[in-house]
């Protein structure tokens, strides 16, 4: 197997085990974009939705459109930028926030039962080859 052919293995066996539950927890209420963009607000506080577009990889008007839904629903606020003020600042309103770790407690709770399979000693070596390869991506 190649060093690809490991990577999308090993990407769409952790999306099938571990993500698809928090992604699919959303189903009936937003769909995966959507819910990508509060992900990455909540780690990118007061981002600009130009930077936001091109991390997720989504075309800007795309990415204005569903803005603009989830701030008709609360879920997103948006402040002129004081570097650019022809840009907004965007960022999770307390109701966006309160939505997404609702999501992240069941997605939790979901990976909770997922690990229960496992035994101690398996469900540790999960937990630091996670963050093993956590820290080396990010290095690169």
């Amino acid at each position: 197997m190649t060093d690809a052919q490991l990577a999308l293995w090993s990407g769409e066996l952790f999306n099938k085990k571990v993500t698809s539950a928090f992604w699919s927890s959303f189903k009936g209420q937003y769909g995966r974009t959507q819910a990508e963009v509060l992900v990455y607000l909540m780690e990118h506080e007061a981002s600009q939705a130009s930077q936001m577009a091109e991390d997720l990889n989504i075309p800007k008007q795309h990415a204005s459109k569903i803005v603009r839904g989830l701030m008709e629903d609360g879920l997103v606020l948006a402040a002129v930028s004081p570097e650019d003020r022809r840009a907004n600042r965007l960022s999770l309103s307390p109701k966006g926030k309160a939505l997404l770790m609702e999501h992240i407690r069941q997605s939790d709770e979901s990976f909770a039962r997922l690990l229960s399979r496992l035994n101690p000693p398996q469900r540790e070596e999960l937990r630091r080859a996670m963050t093993a390869i956590g820290e080396i991506l990010s290095a690169l």
